[in-house]
């Protein structure tokens, strides 16, 4: 575990020295904040049941609620917590004080989410962020009945930190109960909580890496709550390193090629991937970036047919990597930490493996390819063993698939027990490799045997399992 947790270290600090180089990083209050911020944790920690946090919130009148704004899952935090509490009010910093009567309106209307959005002008603001989660944020106070304050000062970005938080908590005097949804850098004890701390607030934070990886190298369960000093609970729920990847997205835009040294990243993971398994080392590939504009047009040229360049597109969504032959090149269509890994379990395969790069005949391409989902995977689950296939009923809205999602999870699971059933020849009707769906079940199948099989390999990669498909 504890070389597994030196190469996540690393791979943080690479990725968290990435955001900070970035222009919206570099003010002098936000540096000064994020010393304070981390300051506020105690060195020793220890995991608490849930049960102690939600019965806490539940005694106060005002929740705290620190948010990665680049996180998806930090708002669904939130929306578990509105939910839970059915607050009289939750405040957002996404929102400024001057949009504040557009929100009165749209709470009394039934105009969607993304049309409240829109009417906000979040495009100008926070045009690179997630925009899902706060529709449904917005939707469901709506539902509950839960008003909507807008947070923030009007001209945020010409005042410091310490004028927007008097005005933020300036804002929040309001009667009833009430969820502030804020930047967990708001959260310091000396700022947010200490000016409202006539209303006793309770501050919930999300994530903090050197508690991640204290229990992680402990041993202990996660996700996990933990306490972080008097009123203030954190629940770690995300790895560090996503958290941080998620913020690199929205910050960067269209400059990842300029930011990520992709090769130097790619054969950092694959050297160590290879060398920790005693695995033959392989050479490494040419390496195009779809993020790349100029290699975008590379990309055509490569793959100048439009049949097979739709196919292309279908696979860089799904699996985020996709190699054009057995000799490469290899195309990267997302530079994470979890997609470079799968890419290089996916080369070592490509590399490795006897079978011609695509077999004639469905039996065979659909048996390669599962073997090197199943290598991709294995590959993810060496840099982070808390790693879990997602679920294949949420995948269609992702991926536009047709498919309702009850029919595909159960195809997925049809599929899986078809190969797990040694040494039989699976009666269920195989899926297309290169479909859009074909790529999904397949992808889900060898993720789940890579889960299940984990602990086995490489001793017998997936050989027996797979046996009845070549």
């Amino acid at each position: 575990m504890s070389t597994v947790l030196d190469l996540q270290r690393e791979l943080w600090i690479r990725t968290a020295v990435r955001v900070e180089l970035q222009d919206a990083f570099c003010r002098s209050d936000l540096e000064e904040a994020r010393y304070a911020f981390l300051q506020d944790f105690p060195e020793e920690v220890e995991s608490l049941p849930s049960e102690v946090v939600v019965r806490e919130a539940e005694s106060r009148n005002c929740i705290l609620l620190g948010d990665h704004h680049a996180l998806p899952r930090s708002q669904e935090e939130a929306l578990f917590w509105l939910e839970r509490l059915q607050p009289d009010w939750i405040a957002l910093e996404w929102l400024t004080a001057n949009a504040q009567e557009t929100c009165d309106r749209w709470m009394l209307g039934d105009r969607s989410g993304e049309a409240l959005l829109d009417a906000c002008k979040w495009e100008k603001t926070w045009g690179r962020f997630p925009r899902r989660p706060m529709v449904e944020l917005c939707e469901r106070a709506r539902a509950q009945c839960t008003a909507i304050l807008a947070l923030d000062h009007p001209e945020r970005d010409r005042l410091d930190m310490d004028a927007r938080e008097r005005f933020m908590a300036s804002r929040c005097l309001r009667k009833g109960r009430g969820l502030v949804l804020v930047g967990s850098l708001h959260l310091s004890r000396r700022r947010l909580p200490n000016l409202l701390a006539d209303r006793r607030p309770l501050v919930l934070l999300q994530d903090h890496p050197e508690y991640w990886f204290r229990l992680q190298d402990r041993g202990e369960p996660l996700p996990a709550w933990c306490a972080a000093g008097p009123d203030r609970f954190v629940h770690l729920h995300t790895h560090p390193l996503l958290i941080e990847e998620s913020t690199l997205a929205c910050l960067s835009g269209d400059r990842l090629c300029d930011i990520y040294s992709i090769e130097e990243d790619f054969a950092h993971i694959l050297e160590v991937f290879t060398r920790r398994l005693g695995l033959p080392p392989v050479p490494l590939p040419v390496i195009l970036s779809s993020f790349d504009p100029e290699q975008r047009e590379t990309l055509r040229i490569l793959v100048p047919d439009p049949f097979e360049a739709e196919r292309l597109l279908d696979r860089l969504e799904v699996h985020g990597s996709a190699l054009l032959s057995k000799e490469g090149p290899l195309v990267l269509h997302r530079p994470w930490v979890h997609a470079m890994a799968e890419a290089a379990g996916r080369w070592y395969h490509a590399v490795t493996d006897p079978h011609p790069f695509k077999p004639k005949g469905l039996r065979g391409r659909f048996r390669v390819e599962l073997e090197r989902e199943f290598f991709a995977f294995s590959a993810s689950l060496f840099l982070d063993p808390l790693r879990t296939p997602p679920p294949l009923s949420e995948t269609p809205r992702l991926h536009s698939i047709e498919t309702a999602p009850e029919e595909l999870e159960l195809r997925g699971i049809h599929l899986l027990q078809a190969v797990l059933a040694h040494g039989e020849s699976p009666s269920i009707e195989l899926p297309e490799p290169d479909s859009p769906e074909g790529l999904l079940l397949i992808r889900w199948t060898g993720q789940e045997l890579a889960r299940l099989r984990f602990e086995g390999w490489p001793e017998d990669p997936a050989g027996s399992v797979l046996a009845p498909f070549a």
